[in-house]
C-alpha cells in the first residue's frame, strides 16, 4: 500500500511500471482495485498510478472534500505531490467527469485523455449567482455604538407660566429613555424559549430570495440513489459484483451523495467540447447505467474535430475493464500509442464510431 498526505489528509493509490505516467481515475461503484488488470498490462511500457478519490477506498473520508471540486483538485494536487508535470489520464464514470475537467483546466498537464462511460447530459447555461457563496455579510453595528440623538424639545408656548416648558421637559425625558432602550442590543431568551414575535407593524424583511435549485439530471436519470442497489441493477451477480461490493461498502456514503448532488452544475459534455488534446471517449453498447450517447451529443463532440474519437465496446456494459479485461488493456495500449486517437481499431472486438 502507497500513500501521501494532501493538506494533511492521507491519500491512497498504487503504482506499477516504468515510463511515461499514466493516471486511471475510479468512479462511483468501487475504487482502485478494479483497475488492477489494466495496470498490469500497461506496466510493461508506462508508470501506471491509480487512486483513491476522498472518501472511497482507503483515502481520507471528511465530508468537507467531498464535492465534485475537490475531487479534482485532489488529482491535480496528487501529480503535484509526486512531481507528474504531465500525465495521460484515464477516467471511468465519475473519475471520467473528474479527469475531463481537470483536462480543461489544466490542459498543459494531460496530454491526452481516456473517458470510459462517462455522464453525459445536457444542461443549459448556468447565470452566475448573484453573489459569491463566501462573500460576507454585512457587520452588525458595534455593542458600543453611541444612541441616537433625543429629539430637541419643543418650544413652550407663550403665556403659559412654565407648565408648557415642563411637560417640554418630561416629553423629552421619556424620548431619550427610549432611544436609549433602542440602542440596548436584544438579549437572548432563557431556556431556549422563543424570541417574542416582532410587532405588527414591524417591516417585513428585505433578505433576498434564494435562488430556485438548478436541475440535476444526474439524480433525476437514476432509478435509485441507493449504490448496492445501482450495483445489484447494473453488474450482473458472480465475481465482478463480488468484487465491487467490497469497494462499494467500503467507501463513505456521504462521498458517493455529495458528488451526486455536484451534478446539477456539472456539465460533462461541455467539458468534452472544450478539450484541447488528442481525447477518446468509450461507452459500452449494453450499458443500462449510462446509456449511449445521443446521436446529437455524438455530432456535437466529433463533427469538425481531428482529434476526438469516439468508440462503442460491443457487448460491454458499465464495466469493460472488467468484463473484458484483456480486449480493454489492449484498447489503453492503443489510445495511448497511437499516433491519431480517431483512428483506434481492435478488428472486430470493438466498433469505432466514424462520423
Amino acid at each position: 500500500m502507497s500513500a501521501i498526505t494532501i493538506d494533511n489528509e492521507l491519500v491512497h493509490y498504487e503504482v506499477l511500471g516504468r515510463g511515461r505516467p499514466v493516471i486511471l481515475v475510479h468512479g462511483w461503484l468501487g475504487s482502485w482495485r478494479y483497475w488492477v488488470p489494466a495496470m498490469q498490462h500497461l506496466s510493461m511500457k508506462y508508470r501506471v498510478y491509480a487512486l483513491d478519490l476522498w472518501g472511497f477506498g482507503d483515502s481520507a473520508r471528511n465530508p468537507a472534500r467531498y464535492d465534485f471540486a475537490a475531487q479534482v483538485e485532489l488529482v491535480a494536487g496528487f501529480m503535484g505531490r509526486l512531481g507528474i508535470v504531465k500525465a495521460a489520464l484515464v477516467g471511468h464514470d465519475l473519475g471520467a467527469a473528474i479527469a475531463a475537467h481537470l483536462s480543461v483546466k489544466h490542459a498543459d498537464r494531460v496530454p491526452r485523455l481516456l473517458t470510459v462511460c462517462p455522464p453525459l447530459f445536457e444542461l443549459p447555461e448556468h447565470s452566475p449567482d448573484p453573489a459569491p457563496a463566501d462573500a460576507s455579510p454585512p457587520a452588525a453595528p458595534a455593542a458600543s455604538a453611541a444612541p441616537p440623538p433625543a429629539p430637541e424639545p419643543p418650544p413652550a408656548p407663550p403665556g403659559d407660566g412654565g407648565a408648557g416648558l415642563q411637560a417640554s421637559l418630561e416629553q423629552t425625558a421619556r424620548a431619550i429613555g427610549e432611544a436609549r432602550l433602542a440602542a440596548v442590543p436584544a438579549r437572548p431568551a432563557l431556556n431556549g424559549a422563543p424570541p417574542a414575535p416582532p410587532a405588527a407593524d414591524a417591516p417585513a424583511s428585505s433578505a433576498p430570495t434564494p435562488p430556485a435549485p438548478h436541475p440535476n439530471p444526474l439524480k433525476a436519470h437514476l432509478a435509485t440513489h441507493d449504490r448496492l442497489e445501482l450495483l445489484k441493477q447494473h453488474v450482473e451477480a458472480g465475481p465482478d459484483q463480488d468484487k465491487l461490493r467490497a469497494e462499494v461498502e467500503k467507501a463513505d456514503p456521504l462521498a458517493f451523495a455529495a458528488s451526486l448532488e455536484a451534478f446539477a452544475l456539472v456539465d460533462t459534455l461541455r467539458d468534452l467540447r472544450a478539450l484541447t488534446m488528442p481525447a477518446v471517449l468509450v461507452y459500452g453498447d449494453k450499458d443500462s447505467l449510462f446509456p449511449a450517447p445521443a446521436e446529437r451529443m455524438l455530432a456535437a463532440l466529433t463533427d469538425g474535430r481531428g482529434t476526438f474519437g469516439v468508440m462503442s465496446l460491443a457487448g460491454t456494459r458499465h464495466f469493460p475493464m472488467l468484463e473484458d479485461g484483456a480486449a480493454f488493456s489492449r484498447l489503453l495500449m492503443a489510445f495511448l500509442e497511437a499516433p491519431d486517437v480517431t483512428k483506434i481499431a481492435l478488428k472486430d472486438l470493438w466498433v469505432r464510431r466514424v462520423r
